[in-house]
């Protein structure tokens, strides 16, 4: 039976146990892969991504980035959307975003 996959910090490196009960040292962009891979949310994988320490902004944003890709935007808590500072810009944002990508042909966001 293999171990439950998680995330540590250690010496300054990240410490993933991935597939298979295999350690591997990443760097934060393997944290952010490492955290999509364990996480069964878009919540925990944010979570799991900016607990790390370290640049959290970064690595967040990036595991959020990826988290929103595999679960879509109707996973992201709507707790946080609602502290989101300049919320309505970022709507704008996403919007003109959302119609560029669907008169391009790319993938319409749910």
């Amino acid at each position: 039976m293999n171990p439950t996959p998680r995330i540590t910090l250690c010496t300054g490196r990240f410490l993933a146990l991935v597939k298979e009960g295999r350690w591997e040292y990443v760097d934060r962009i393997g944290a952010t892969g490492a955290a999509i891979i364990v996480a069964v949310s878009y919540r925990e994988c944010v979570l799991k991504a900016v607990n790390l320490g370290g640049d959290t902004d970064t690595t967040g944003c990036g595991a959020g980035g990826l988290a929103g890709v595999a679960y879509g935007v109707k996973a992201v808590p709507s707790d946080w959307i609602s502290q989101l500072a300049r919320k309505g810009d970022l709507d704008c944002l996403f919007h003109e975003f959302a119609d560029l990508c669907e008169k391009t042909g790319a993938r319409k966001a749910d």
